[in-house]
C-alpha cells in the first residue's frame, strides 16, 4: 500500500467538508507550489455558500505578525504588550459572528514556507483558537496548505498530529472550469489532449521527465506527477508548468494578436525564437510548453494557408477583351471595346485592372488609360461589381494585391465619382 495523491477536485472537497465538521483536526493540503491550492479553497467556499479568508503565511516577517503583539515603550520608561488581531483573522471572525449558521474558513497557505517561529505561531493559533486578544468564533474552521519539497520548514511529529495530511496534485478539468473563457485557446487544446500536462517539471534535457516507478503518485497519471530528475546543468531558476504559471501564460497569449505571434515566431533569439522564449519564461522547457508551441505554429500556418487560398480564390480571371485592349492602336479603339461590355464584364474588367498579380510585364501606363476610359462611361450599370467581387477586392487589398493607382483614380477622379454605381462607391469606401 502507498499514499496516493488526491486531485484538487470535488472528491477532495467532500472529504475536507467532513473533516471540518468539528475544529479538532485541521485538513492540510500538501503538494507542489503553484498548483492552485488557494484557488481550490475559494471554489470550495463558494460551493458551500460561505467565505474563505486566506493568509499567505510565507509573507509574514516574524512571529509577532501572527501572535498579534506589540511591545510599547512609554514615556516613563515602562514597557507593556499590546494585543491586536491580524487584519485577515479579524475580518474572518466578524463574518463568522454575522453568519453563525455557516462554517467560515481561514486558509493558511504555504504554512511551512516561513520561518519556524512563524509556522509555530500559526499552529498555536489553530490550537488555542485565539489571535492576539481576539477569541475566535465557534464556527471558524482552519484549512492549511504547504509544499512537500523545496525550501520548507519540516513539521515535527507532534505538529503533524494536529493535521489530516492530503497529498494533492492539480486537476486539468477543474483548472479549465475555473479559468472559463479566460483560458487561452491554445492552452485549452493542449490540456484537453494531455490533462497530465497540468503539472510538468523540466528535465535536464528540457522536455523529458524521468519517471520514478516507486513514486507515490497516482498510477493513472504517472507521467504527469512523477518525480523529476534535475541534472547539474539545469538552472535552479528554471520555470515549471503548473496552474499558476499556465494562468500567466494564458493572459499573455490572450493579449497577443495572430500577427504579433507570427512576428515573435519569426524573430530569432540565438538558436531559438522569441515565441519559444516567451512560453519557456512562463512555464519552463517542458513537454507542455513544446505542445503549446506546436499548436500555435500549426494554427498560424493553417491560417496563413487559408488566407493565401482566399486570396487565390479572390484573384479575378483575365477578361475576354484583355487581348483586344492590350493590342488597341488608339484611345478610340479602347473606348469602342469597353462600350461593348455588359455590366458584369465591365465590373470584372475593373477588378482585373485593380489586381496586382506581381507580373512586371503588365503595361501600367496602358492599364491606367483603360481605367480612365472605363471610369468615363456615363451609364453606372456598365461598371457593376456584385457582392462577391466586392469581397474579393477587400481580400486582395488586405493582401496588398490592389494597385494603389487604380484606387486613386476611383476615389479622386471627379468625373468617375459621378458615374460610379452604389456598389462601386461602397467598395471604394471599404477599401
Amino acid at each position: 500500500m502507498s499514499i496516493e495523491n488526491f486531485k484538487l477536485n470535488q472528491t477532495l472537497a467532500r472529504i475536507v467538508a467532513a473533516n471540518t465538521v468539528t475544529p479538532r483536526i485541521i485538513p492540510m493540503l500538501v503538494g507542489e507550489a503553484a498548483i492552485g491550492k488557494s484557488s481550490w479553497a475559494r471554489a470550495f467556499a463558494a460551493q458551500n455558500n460561505t467565505e474563505v479568508f486566506i493568509i499567505s503565511v510565507n509573507t509574514l516577517a516574524d512571529k509577532a505578525d501572527v501572535t498579534a503583539t506589540k511591545t510599547e515603550i512609554h514615556e516613563d520608561g515602562t514597557v507593556s504588550q499590546r494585543f491586536f488581531p491580524m487584519h485577515t483573522v479579524k475580518r474572518a471572525n466578524d463574518y463568522a459572528l454575522e453568519n453563525p449558521d455557516k462554517l467560515v474558513y481561514i486558509f493558511a497557505d504555504e504554512i511551512n514556507r516561513a520561518d519556524s517561529d512563524v509556522t509555530s505561531a500559526i499552529q498555536t493559533m489553530f490550537t488555542e483558537r485565539r489571535n492576539g486578544d481576539l477569541e475566535l468564533a465557534d464556527n471558524i474552521r482552519f484549512i492549511a496548505a504547504g509544499n512537500d519539497k523545496g525550501n520548507v520548514t519540516q513539521l515535527d511529529s507532534a505538529s503533524r498530529t494536529r493535521f489530516s495530511l492530503y497529498h494533492v496534485v492539480p486537476d486539468a478539468d477543474i483548472f479549465t472550469n475555473i479559468m472559463g473563457e479566460n483560458l487561452n485557446e491554445y492552452i485549452k487544446k493542449v490540456l484537453q489532449r494531455h490533462p497530465d500536462y497540468i503539472l510538468c517539471q523540466p528535465s535536464a534535457q528540457g522536455i523529458t521527465p524521468e519517471v520514478d516507478a516507486d513514486a507515490d503518485d497516482d498510477q493513472s497519471t504517472d507521467a504527469a506527477f512523477a518525480e523529476f530528475s534535475f541534472g547539474e546543468d539545469v538552472d535552479e531558476m528554471s520555470q515549471f508548468t503548473a496552474p499558476r504559471t499556465l494562468e500567466g501564460l494564458s493572459d499573455t497569449l490572450n493579449d497577443l494578436s495572430r500577427e504579433e505571434l507570427s512576428d515573435l515566431l519569426a524573430e530569432d533569439i540565438g538558436r531559438s525564437n522569441a515565441l519559444e522564449q516567451l512560453v519557456y519564461a512562463h512555464i519552463g522547457m517542458t513537454a507542455c510548453a513544446d505542445d503549446i508551441l506546436t499548436v500555435i505554429a500549426d494554427d498560424l500556418s493553417t491560417a496563413t494557408a487559408q488566407t493565401n487560398s482566399a486570396a487565390a480564390q479572390a484573384a479575378p480571371k483575365r477578361p475576354r477583351v484583355w487581348s483586344a485592349l492590350m493590342n488597341a492602336h488608339s484611345r478610340s479603339d479602347i473606348e469602342t471595346t469597353i462600350s461593348t461590355l455588359g455590366a458584369e464584364e465591365a465590373g470584372n474588367l475593373f477588378a482585373y485592372l485593380a489586381y496586382d498579380d506581381g507580373n512586371p510585364s503588365r503595361d501600367d501606363q496602358r492599364e491606367m488609360l483603360i481605367v480612365e476610359e472605363l471610369l468615363a462611361i456615363t451609364d453606372p450599370s456598365k461598371l457593376e461589381l456584385n457582392r462577391d467581387a466586392l469581397s474579393n477586392m477587400v481580400i486582395l487589398n488586405r493582401e496588398g494585391k490592389i494597385k494603389s493607382d487604380v484606387i486613386s483614380h476611383t476615389q479622386n477622379n471627379a468625373p468617375a465619382q459621378s458615374v460610379l454605381s452604389e456598389k462601386m462607391t461602397l467598395m471604394a469606401a471599404v477599401l
